[in-house]
């Protein structure tokens, strides 16, 4: 690179340094991984309390500013510029022969331990995904100085685990066999290739590069990578859901058991799970985790949902929020929803002092939406639907499949929903996406204009009014005999 490209470089990242010292939030969390590697460098680590911690935002932004005064030195240097020294000058002096400390070699299983340690809290999902996996890794090819990890232990366990059966785990808790033991045995069906990519691929290949990144001064392999290719025979459209006819919904909705449902003030809380999944074609964690004390409202006659990780005020003690795009959405109610009375329904459960829509649930580590999604496959197994597929071999098995129902029935009213599900948008600059105005881009009328056109020739039965669990119930001064403005008989 000549001096004129690498004053160019320097400028660029000076400029990112520069915002970082003035606290940008983007450039100084962009320092992060380059303030890691500078103190490991030195044989220093930040402690994992330190994480997202004001301690460490300010070491940031320090860091920052010495790394933009470092660019100015070396950009005079390039220029042809006398170097300014900050400092007085002082004679060095020859040092005495010291031998350099050699440093402990770091274990395999150090080495793990400390990547799930310091994950980025935002991912949950794949967090763990990766917590289930890497021990498993560790177990296949057991441990070892990071030194003597080789390509044949990774592609070892790369084709070990496409020998093992789904759910595997169970069997593993039942039995106490080892991976390899129940990988030597044959099995009609073993791990999909939607699952070995998108699980073990995906989590090995993310421990393998950030390793490499902090850990190669100490020894770590620079050339090891995730890339077995997978040898199964089921494929990436195998189990794939799909749409729920109108024959069918009438059979999910005015069912024998259905009609038992919605007939019982302790059980309604099941129709509203399936009605609210069919007209938003969110995600079951998205829609379970929503809290009636804030995430729903109306505006300018629109009534609104809104899908969030953001904790807000009074959050659910077992509930942690995710949205698996990462961004927040606010979506208009479907016109049924609201002829039903889903705003009756919330407004019963925020004066009732519920702080997540079903709290007759319980949340399964955070969860909110486990046990109910658990529910819907087997109440689909109750009616004869779960599993009835259709020409391309594709099934209603689960909540997924309201998410293919909402936007095949828009496509087919020629109107894209993508906005109301929540799927994510393909964009040529991730950067900037973070910073977008949903708001702005699509406004609540737009979506409500939308949503409008959505249409499945079938009217909804009316539920009883849910009773309202006394978990759920707090005591509220002032208002604990007041009644809701939309009525207590509101459904």
């Amino acid at each position: 690179m000549n001096p004129a490209e690498k004053l160019r470089e320097i400028e660029k990242i000076r400029g990112w340094a520069l915002l970082a010292t003035h606290g940008e939030e983007t450039a100084v969390r962009g320092l992060s991984d380059m303030l890691i590697g500078t103190l490991r460098r030195s044989g220093y680590c930040l402690s994992p309390e330190l994480d997202g911690s004001l301690q460490e935002r300010q070491l940031l932004i320090a860091y920052a500013a010495a790394y933009r005064d470092a660019l100015d030195v070396l950009e005079g240097e390039y220029s042809g510029k006398a170097s300014v020294s900050r400092h007085a000058s002082a004679p060095l002096l020859r040092a005495a022969k010291v031998s350099a400390p050699i440093a402990p070699t770091m274990q395999l299983s150090t080495a793990v331990k400390e990547f799930l340690q310091t994950l980025a809290p935002g991912k949950r999902a794949m967090n763990e995904k990766h917590a289930f996996i890497l021990p498993a890794f560790l177990e296949v090819v057991g441990d070892m100085p990071i030194t003597e990890l080789r390509q044949g232990h990774v592609n070892d366990f790369l084709r070990t685990v496409q020998k093992l059966p789904p759910r595997w785990s169970d069997l593993r808790r039942k039995n106490g066999q080892t991976i390899r033991e129940i990988a030597n045995e044959a099995w009609p069906e073993t791990l999909s290739l939607n699952t070995y990519e998108g699980a073990y691929i995906a989590s090995l290949r993310s421990f393998l590069e950030r390793a490499k990144r902090d850990w190669q001064d100490i020894g770590f392999p620079t050339t090891l990578s995730a890339s077995v290719p997978y040898v199964g025979t089921r494929t990436k459209v195998e189990r794939k859901q799909r749409a729920i006819r109108p024959e069918e919904m009438r059979q999910i909705f005015f069912s024998e058991a259905m009609e038992k449902i919605i007939k019982t003030p302790t059980k309604a809380h099941k129709f509203w799970l399936l009605a609210i999944e069919l007209y938003t074609g969110a995600r079951v964690r998205e829609i379970c985790q929503l809290n009636p004390q804030h995430d729903w409202g109306c505006r300018d006659g629109i009534w609104w949902l809104r899908f969030t990780d953001e904790v807000g005020e009074l959050p659910a003690p077992d509930v942690i929020k995710s949205v698996k795009t990462g961004k927040s959405r606010t979506i208009s109610m479907h016109a049924e929803l609201v002829r039903i009375g889903l705003p009756e329904y919330l407004e019963r459960l925020k004066h009732g002092g519920a702080r997540r829509l079903f709290p007759q649930w319980s949340s399964t580590n955070g969860d909110a939406g486990a046990a109910p999604g658990k529910w819907v496959a087997n109440y689909l197994r109750s009616i004869g639907l779960h599993g009835v597929s259709n020409e391309k071999g594709n099934a209603v098995r689960g909540s997924h499949a309201f998410r293919h129902t909402l936007l095949t029935y828009g496509r087919k009213s020629r109107v894209n929903l993508r906005c109301i599900s929540g799927h994510a948008d393909e964009s040529d600059n991730p950067v900037a996406d973070g910073y977008e105005d949903e708001t702005l881009l699509l406004s609540l009328d737009v979506k409500a204009d939308r949503l409008a056109k959505l249409y499945y020739a079938i009217e909804l039965p009316t539920p009883v009014p849910v009773l309202i669990p006394s978990t759920a119930r707090q005591s509220r001064s002032g208002h604990h005999h007041q009644r809701s403005k939309l009525g207590d008989g509101g459904t």
